[in-house]
């Protein structure tokens, strides 16, 4: 089974460059960084429309004057700001006149993440770079974007920022926003529940950036992603209307060996052996 395991990461990553090392706690996946020459450890967000920085430490690192503005997150709305031109290295990529934005980032860090939270790399790094992807293994590399990918190829569109890819659920194909900030289990759109039919359970803690809230929890029919079908998940509904019909995160991803090319709006996905 090991060596199966293995000739699998091998045929879909063929060309990628020296991994680096992906840091999972629970469903949260981070990665060593540098913004503006100060190193730090980073959460990975592929929703994210902008990388993030929490606003005491830009202060600290004197990035300059930020233009208010509100970030929108899955606990509701928050004041920001943004800041131009800010450089950050992850994993052999260079964003040399990023845009960024900032806020408090204290209470995320502190509800979701039990300790301090920096910073957030978000679209900008996915859009810039083709990245291999393999949570269970806890690696994360840059890929050659003429190199072949094994697995299965899913097209990626978007709404208001967000890339998604096709699933199939009771027998119907719809979108799924590709969510690795999503530590917390799929979220449904009320929209969806509407259309399945489908009746609450309970209630559940949730949110983001924008506070904590509590949310309807649902089940879903079966889902089917990238060849692996999943019975009977359990789902959040989504009460602002940030994440289109379903939004799927690192719980299902996992499952799976990854590759995305956001910038050329392509991802791979091979489901990864188990045991």
């Amino acid at each position: 089974m090991i060596r199966a395991a293995l000739a699998l990461v091998l045929a879909l990553f063929p060309f990628a460059a020296a991994a680096d090392p992906l840091v999972v706690r629970g469903d949260r996946l981070f990665v060593a960084a540098d913004v503006a020459g100060h190193p730090v450890e980073a959460l990975l967000d592929s929703a994210a429309e902008l990388s993030f920085i929490d606003r005491a430490r830009a202060a600290e690192w004197k990035l300059g004057a930020a233009e208010a503005v509100t970030a929108r997150g899955s606990g509701g709305e928050q004041d920001a700001g943004l800041i131009r031109n800010v450089t950050i290295t992850a994993l052999g990529v260079t964003l040399s006149q990023a845009t960024v934005g900032v806020t408090d980032l204290s209470d995320v860090g502190a509800r979701l993440l039990g300790r301090r939270l920096d910073v957030i790399l978000g679209h900008d790094l996915f859009a810039e770079a083709r990245l291999a992807i393999d949570i269970e293994g806890g690696t994360i590399a840059r890929q050659e974007r003429t190199a072949p990918v094994s697995g299965i190829e899913l097209p990626v569109s978007g709404h208001d920022g967000i890339d998604s890819i096709p699933v199939r659920i009771a027998g119907k194909t719809v979108q799924a926003d590709f969510d690795l900030g999503n530590g917390g289990g799929p979220l449904i759109s009320k929209a969806l529940v509407a259309a399945l039919g489908l009746q609450p359970v309970g209630l559940e803690p949730g949110g983001g950036i924008g506070g904590a809230i509590s949310t309807e929890i649902y089940y879903l029919p079966e889902l089917e992603l990238g060849g692996v079908r999943f019975p009977r998940l359990r789902a959040r509904l989504d009460p602002h209307g940030n994440a289109g019909p379903l939004n799927i995160g690192v719980s299902l991803l996992r499952r799976f060996l990854i590759v995305t090319d956001l910038g050329q709006r392509k991802i791979w996905l091979a489901p990864r052996p188990r045991g």
